[in-house]
């Protein structure tokens, strides 16, 4: 179900935050847990470790053109980002980039 916004790439949302990792993302990949940072303890609820992609740095997976060198086998954290979200427009005005608008065509379908 979308929520009326389309992923742009920007890239903003993969330089400004901790990501959770959980179990299941080491797992799914590898290369995750050679470059999370991990917890002294495991969560209660499978968190592992994070990644460090905080504003002076980016997501070890970024590539140089804001793409995810392992879209398909990301965290959890980031499968359930919304574009658009409170969250993403917040990273995208830490940048300077402009705030995403809706799609048009689900404007369309809106009530």
């Amino acid at each position: 179900m979308s929520n009326g916004f389309t992923c742009d790439g920007c890239g903003a949302c993969c330089r400004t935050k901790l990501v959770d990792v959980y179990e299941v993302d080491v797992l799914r990949e590898p290369q995750i847990g050679t470059r999370m940072q991990p917890l002294r303890e495991p969560g209660w609820d499978g968190e592992v470790g994070y990644l460090n992609c905080l504003t002076n740095r980016a997501c070890p997976f970024l590539d140089g053109e804001n793409r995810c060198d392992i879209y398909p086998t990301r965290p959890v954290v980031c499968v359930l980002f919304e574009a658009g979200s409170d969250d993403c427009q917040e990273a995208r005005r830490v940048f300077g980039i402009p705030p995403l608008e809706p799609d048009s065509s689900a404007a369309m379908f809106a009530d």
